[in-house]
């Protein structure tokens, strides 16, 4: 039969339960190392930010033998006031690398905590451009989706989708498009 790998991981906790260090180890079917990668979590500077698990940073170096180790980082912020407080606001992946590495996502939400919609920046190898999903709006509960927004270049948003009606569990029975397809 074929050899088997084995991947091992190493967890470290802090006092809340959060992980702060993970260690995992792939070795061949040898028993020889074949990847190591190392992941570092920092968490909020509050107490509150520890207990919920808001994650500030983490690090994940990658090493092989016979190559030079990589590093990519990542940071977060968190909304610090009102009715979104605590809920993310940005992640930027390669923080610390240039500005063709970088890459940052903003997230908006409605005043009941759904996520509407999220911008996206970074290097599409000539300039910085922002790129927009699609934006949804909610019922006045802010249980379901009723609208669907899309954001076209010089035209500004369109609406894309509505929801028409539901059944009684809440799930969509007729949708219409921007053209008023059903």
């Amino acid at each position: 039969g074929s050899l088997l790998k084995t991947t091992t991981a190493q967890m470290t906790y802090d006092s809340y339960g959060n992980a702060t260090q993970i260690i995992n180890r792939d070795l061949d079917g040898y028993g020889n190392l074949a990847r190591k990668q190392t992941t570092t979590n920092s968490y909020g500077s509050t107490d509150y930010d520890c207990e919920k698990g808001r994650l500030s940073k983490t690090t994940v170096t990658t090493e092989r033998p016979g190559q030079p180790s990589k590093t990519r980082e990542s940071t977060f912020s968190y909304y610090s006031s009102g009715d979104l407080e605590g809920l993310l606001r940005t992640e930027t992946v390669q923080s610390n690398g240039d500005q063709s590495q970088k890459l940052q996502t903003t997230h908006y939400y409605d005043s009941h905590g759904n996520r509407t919609h999220t911008t996206s920046q970074g290097w599409d190898g000539q300039q910085t451009s922002t790129r927009h999903s699609v934006r949804n709006t909610y019922d006045s509960s802010g249980r379901y989706i009723v609208d669907s927004y899309q954001q076209y270049p010089g035209l500004g948003e369109r609406r894309i989708s509505s929801v028409v009606s539901r059944n009684a569990y809440g799930s969509p029975t007729e949708i219409s498009d921007s053209l008023g397809n059903r």
